[in-house]
């Protein structure tokens, strides 16, 4: 794997499992954290349901492993002195962040029982909590932004603007996430999250976006193991569009080919040239062959970013309404997005940044 879909597959990895953590976060950990005002109610959430507490906290330990991974990820793609400080201060920052999550994870729910039983208690359990909080909330989140900023700003050339200002667009709301940590501000760390979190969701989709493009233009040429999307390459919509593959296909998952090259019925015999100047297919190397609105739809439930497109798509009656709309499409093609040179297609794609 070379490391700009590895960088790719990073990004996304980070992205999802943030996205769990955060609904484990919402729906699980919030009773037991000091949002909460009724301190009676928080109390008796850890101490009864411990097991749920520390499953949703497991989201977190995996969360802060996967910004590791991805943090590497990104140094060895770029390289560099500055890469392998941000790799360092990353690192210190998983350590910082799994101590805390061990804390609210083991010592938490049976300080929250004596609590309940012994009043007398409660320090203890106010201090361990703010323990974790100053590692995870101040020192990790302190650590991680740092990085971040430093990962983004040494590879700034490499992504597109809104990519840069995102990962740059990090640093402030993580510093306030921070001083709002240090000063035992839960309004400061509400909205700071409510600031950060989009940064971090943006900044990730960029660089997940962009490895995709650079992953595909240093591939190799399409050997059949992979599905195979089929495309006209001599229509204006088909080809326009084309990128938008290369940009959301994150994980790697398809390779494309026109139909007016002959590697595509090499590769995948089942096709005939015939049925691909009808219609966009997408081959599987089982056999399996999707066509038209049907393949459109394949496609999307096989990317991230465009999976409830797809789960869309099969609502009726959109199914139905699909394949009535795509053959007018296809036969007014020319005529809708004009033509375009395939070889011209091919060299814009070879030397996209």
């Amino acid at each position: 794997m070379n490391s700009w879909r590895r960088l790719s597959r990073a990004a996304f990895l980070a992205l999802t499992l943030h996205l769990v953590a955060g609904l484990a976060m919402a729906f699980m950990l919030r009773r037991g954290l000091e949002t909460n005002a009724d301190l009676q109610d928080r109390l008796r959430f850890l101490a009864e349901h411990a097991g749920l507490w520390r499953a949703a906290w497991l989201t977190w330990i995996l969360a802060a492993l996967s910004i590791m991974y991805f943090y590497a990820a990104f140094a060895r793609t770029h390289d560099g002195p500055a890469m392998r400080i941000a790799v360092a201060l990353g690192a210190a920052g998983v350590v910082a962040d799994l101590s805390a999550q061990a804390i609210e994870m083991i010592s938490l729910p049976p300080l929250a029982a004596r609590g309940l039983a012994v009043p007398e208690a409660l320090p203890t359990f106010f201090f361990t909590h703010r323990c974790a909080v100053l590692l995870t909330g101040f020192l990790a989140n302190g650590l991680y932004t740092a990085a971040a900023v430093i990962l983004c700003w040494s590879a700034r050339r490499a992504y597109p603007r809104w990519t840069l200002a995102a990962g740059l667009g990090v640093g402030a709301p993580g510093a306030c996430l921070s001083a709002s940590a240090l000063l035992a501000s839960s309004a400061g760390m509400f909205w700071s999250n409510v600031a950060l979190i989009p940064c971090i969701v943006l900044w990730q989709s960029g660089v997940a976006s962009t490895a995709s493009v650079r992953a595909r233009a240093i591939a190799p040429a399409p050997d059949g193991k992979r599905p195979l999307v089929v495309y006209d390459g001599s229509c204006g919509i088909c080809a326009g569009n084309l990128p938008w593959l290369h940009r959301l296909d994150w994980l790697g998952r398809f390779d494309d080919l026109p139909y007016q090259s002959e590697e595509v019925y090499r590769l995948f015999p089942q096709l005939h040239r015939t049925q691909c100047e009808q219609a966009l297919q997408l081959a599987f190397p089982d056999g399996r062959v999707y066509a038209g609105a049907e393949a459109f739809r394949a496609v999307f439930l096989r990317m991230p970013l465009t999976l409830p497109l797809g789960l869309l798509m099969a609502i009726p009656p959109l199914p139905w309404l699909l394949r009535k709309l795509y053959p007018v499409l296809a036969r007014n093609r020319y005529r809708l997005g004009g033509h375009c040179s395939i070889e011209a297609t091919h060299r814009q794609e070879s030397h996209r940044p």
